[in-house]
């Protein structure tokens, strides 16, 4: 219990520092953001997140000249005083905030099972280290090739380190699942003039669904289990980008620069998460080019500087603008050459990536069902959405204007789809694809078949239990038990390991032993896997800089 508890504080201190941020962009902007809405969502239940991405990109501009001091951790929290500047009281829906911490109880049920992702041990607490420690390092893509792909979450995350324990990692990640069922959670509490009342429906059941199939369940909704993985967080904030994009398609009103905001909020967002995110810039594109009278130079200031910022990284660390796009590489001392396309090479071979030009979609298929996980979770994947257009059916009648309004989307989807295929088609890479298939399909349908249906799945107590069924499913079932209303404040600590002195290259390996992965270097700077290349360091301008002996 004590553990959910300090849940649902880490939440409302994030709200109260993300509504704070609101309010300084409110007061500069002139434009009402904290008590408004975004396409009838108010926008006060994305303050989280807003914090969130604040403290990533905060960390990442403080990463160019220095490691953590006492100003990083003095602006990180600096937003929340701004709550004391609104003139406005904070209004509170008593049903909403009621259900709200019910949903934050539950998710922090999901701590007495987690455990670190195996990438946690490889790569991620190293690079974390290395952003906490010291400035940003020319070339650290030469040590590990995974921090080339350095996510906006490896700043994120570096953020919330709190001793030895890394349970406010856990904490950061429940954040977006948190948003996501608030966002949900909103839906019924206006549910009678709400349009969204389709998707509610089928994506609740559609996390319901994760826990029956094959091997138990998992059907490609949320993995919240494992830390370190931003692969929840992405598909979130990447269904966000493209639900207020096909919002912007579908609603006809006047050009507002503050759901325009938001919208490349999103998609800058997701960007930073991972690269499949540049996907939405596709959508967001098409969005401007259907708003092009009313877009302005300035409606991009914030996103375009950070923007750039984030790609000078990604050039500083790799010498790739886009990491592992070797077209994007260019000239400097720590560029490796031939190595971002190697990389991009063996990702898809490890991947299993569709090559559509050698294979056929079954040839692909045998061979990508070849490992087990992702037999079983296809499997179970298409049965859950088998069963979600069989209770569409049912349930609703198909729109009359179907195809003016779906050729888009399905033509969007369908790119989405050839586009994670042709890459890395992990189950797990594809959770926001799956959650926008899911937004599409729901536009299939419009009116209830019958006032009795009507009746029944119209009432506020049907969307309810539908919503908690959801939130309790998403926790894995053995979270479930007594002793978690007497369980200490929950402790996940990395493992200490031994080092050995690598003689042969730069800085030190894992001590090869039964126990012990010679990759998992766990939190250790001067720890690399096994390399062929032989690793130099030099220092150019005051920046440490890694380079790889030509």
């Amino acid at each position: 219990m004590l553990t959910s508890l300090a849940f649902i504080a880490f939440y409302y201190f994030s709200y109260f520092c993300g509504r704070g941020i609101l309010i300084i962009i409110e007061s500069k902007s002139k434009v009402n953001l904290k008590d408004s809405s975004l396409f009838n969502i108010p926008i006060k239940i994305f303050s989280p997140i807003v914090y969130i991405f604040y403290i990533g990109n905060l960390v990442l501009i403080f990463n160019f000249f220095s490691g953590f001091n006492f100003l990083t951790y003095l602006l990180g929290i600096f937003p929340i005083f701004f709550n004391f500047k609104a003139h406005r009281k904070l209004e509170i829906n008593k049903y909403l905030f009621f259900y709200k911490n019910i949903t934050l109880l539950i998710l922090g049920l999901s701590s007495n099972t987690i455990y670190f992702h195996q990438d946690s041990a490889s790569y991620h607490l190293s690079n974390q280290l290395f952003i906490r420690s010291e400035k940003i390092v020319l070339g650290l893509a030469n040590l590990h090739v995974r921090y080339g792909f350095s996510s906006i979450s490896e700043y994120i995350n570096s953020f919330f380190w709190f001793n030895d324990n890394f349970l406010l990692l856990h904490f950061v990640n429940l954040i977006f699942v948190a948003t996501f069922f608030i966002f949900l959670l909103n839906i019924t509490v206006e549910f009678e003039k709400n349009k969204l009342r389709v998707f509610f429906i089928l994506v609740t059941l559609f996390a319901i669904f994760d826990n029956f199939g094959i091997e138990g369940g998992k059907n490609g909704y949320f993995d919240i289990d494992s830390i370190g993985k931003q692969d929840t967080a992405f598909a979130i904030i990447f269904f966000f980008a493209n639900f207020f994009i096909i919002q912007g398609f579908i609603n006809t009103k006047t050009f507002n620069p503050k759901e325009f905001l938001f919208i490349q909020f999103f998609v800058l967002f997701s960007l930073q998460l991972k690269i499949f995110g540049f996907t939405a810039l596709i959508g967001l594109f098409i969005f401007i080019i259907k708003n092009k009278k009313f877009v302005k130079l300035k409606h991009f200031t914030i996103s375009s500087i950070l923007g750039l910022i984030w790609i000078m990284k990604n050039y500083l660390v790799s010498s790739c603008l886009v990491f592992p796009v070797s077209i994007s590489c260019l000239p400097s001392k720590w560029f490796h050459e031939g190595f971002a396309k190697s990389q991009n090479a063996e990702l898809r071979e490890f991947h299993k990536a569709y090559d559509f030009i050698n294979q056929n979609i079954f040839q692909w298929y045998e061979n990508w069902s070849s490992r087990y996980l992702n037999y079983y979770i296809s499997i179970n994947l298409f049965v859950s959405f088998s069963l979600l257009l069989i209770v569409g059916v049912i349930l609703y009648k198909k729109r009359n204007n179907f195809v003016k309004v779906n050729q888009l989307s399905f033509l969007y989807i369908t790119l989405l789809f050839f586009t994670w295929l042709i890459s890395s088609p992990t189950i797990r890479f594809g959770y926001g694809i799956f959650l926008v298939l899911i937004l599409i399909i729901s536009n299939l349908f419009e009116i209830e078949r019958s006032q009795i249906i009507k009746n029944i799945i119209n009432k506020k107590i049907t969307f309810l239990s539908l919503y908690l069924f959801a939130v309790v499913s998403t926790p894995l079932f053995n979270n479930y038990d007594l002793t978690f209303f007497i369980s200490p404040l929950r402790e996940i600590r990395p493992e200490i390991i031994k080092y050995t002195k690598n003689l042969d290259n730069w800085g030190y390996s894992v001590s090869n032993n039964e126990n012990q992965d010679i990759e998992f270097c766990w939190i250790n700077k001067n720890c690399i896997p096994p390399s062929k290349y032989k690793i130099l360091e030099d220092n150019l301008n005051n920046y440490r800089l890694i380079y790889v002996e030509k």
